[in-house]
């Protein structure tokens, strides 16, 4: 067995920039693995370019026609033979030591399923990016509220558990397909994990994604987040969901009584997992109660606002209490 498969999807991708993420692959210090490029039936630029690569290690798969990233996704990972497989964009540069470092950490730690990194954002912008992801129980927890990471071309998985679990990418999404990815791996025995060390360049420009895309994005991530809530509440309308995602991914209130109605969501949420025992209860209080102190805080920045919202939302609890 392979110790690793790289997958790749690739759709017109500029020669330029799919070089340099494909060199970045290439020239790893690392260098037991199979490179999987899903050609999603790109023009003859990209085809051209891909046609000529000559490294042994590449294993091209061409799309009869275009079927998207996700179904792509799925191709590469039904082809990969590897004992783990490692994610890579047609669009990032992956730095020298990202796969031995990876690597490395998954054999000392058999229990984590999921390694990520660190990221450099680059191009129209320069941001350093890391995530603390937590233990299992904590991981679980925050895929309810919002995806909790690692990015998704630093991904590194066991793909034993995958197999095990029947684990792969949901096919109605079109995006925000790792978050579904992650939401199934959340509940698998075993941990995540990501490294603290930049390994991956991810290229930023900001017309990537227009704002038709962007609210489709946000109905995919909904899509995971009901799939999740309905597994603690049962019933649950498309309005609440939308509401739950927009308190805790977008992290925003309208106003106080927003902030209200949003504590009585925190309170069923909290008496649905004390019913279930689906999440740590005490780790699940604790957090749902931080969470909604930090949009909170966010909403209502002055310490004037703060203090009339928090004294009407107080008036807010009294008088429901008075009623029930």
């Amino acid at each position: 067995m392979l110790p690793i498969s790289v997958v790749m999807p690739v759709y017109n991708t500029s020669v330029s920039i799919l070089t340099e993420a494909v060199e970045s692959i290439l020239h790893q210090t690392f260098r037991e693995f199979e490179f999987i490029i899903i050609d999603d039936g790109s023009g003859t630029e990209t085809a051209g370019y891909l046609n000529s690569l000559t490294d042994p290690r590449i294993r091209l798969i061409r799309n009869e026609k275009n079927i998207g990233v996700t179904k792509s996704l799925n191709v590469g990972f039904q082809a990969a033979q590897g004992k783990y497989i490692a994610r890579m964009d047609a669009d990032d540069i992956s730095l020298e030591k990202r796969l031995e470092k990876q690597y490395a950490y998954m054999e000392k730690h058999p229990d984590v399923i999921l390694c990520g990194c660190a990221v450099e954002d680059f191009g129209e912008r320069n941001i350093l990016r890391f995530y603390i992801l937590g233990n299992k129980d904590d991981y679980r927890i925050k895929c309810l509220f919002y995806y909790p990471g690692p990015p998704h071309p630093t991904m590194f998985l066991r793909r034993e558990v995958l197999v095990n679990y029947a684990i792969s990418y949901n096919e109605e999404l079109k995006y925000a397909q790792d978050y579904g990815l992650c939401a199934d791996i959340s509940i698998c025995t075993g941990n995540v994990y990501s490294l603290t060390e930049v390994l991956l360049k991810r290229r930023f420009h900001r017309g990537r994604i227009t704002a038709q895309q962007h609210e489709t994005q946000a109905q995919c991530s909904m899509v995971t987040q009901k799939k999740l809530l309905e597994g603690l509440l049962k019933n649950i309308s498309d309005e609440e969901v939308s509401l739950h995602y927009r308190w805790f991914y977008d992290k925003c209130f309208h106003n106080f009584l927003d902030a209200y109605e949003c504590i009585k969501w925190c309170m069923r949420l909290i008496k649905a997992n004390c019913h279930t025992g689906m999440y740590s209860r005490k780790k699940f209080d604790l957090f749902t109660v931080k969470l909604f102190l930090l949009v909170f805080g966010q909403s209502f920045l002055s310490s004037a606002s703060m203090l009339i919202t928090t004294q009407r939302i107080k008036m807010l609890i009294q008088n429901d209490r008075m009623r029930h």
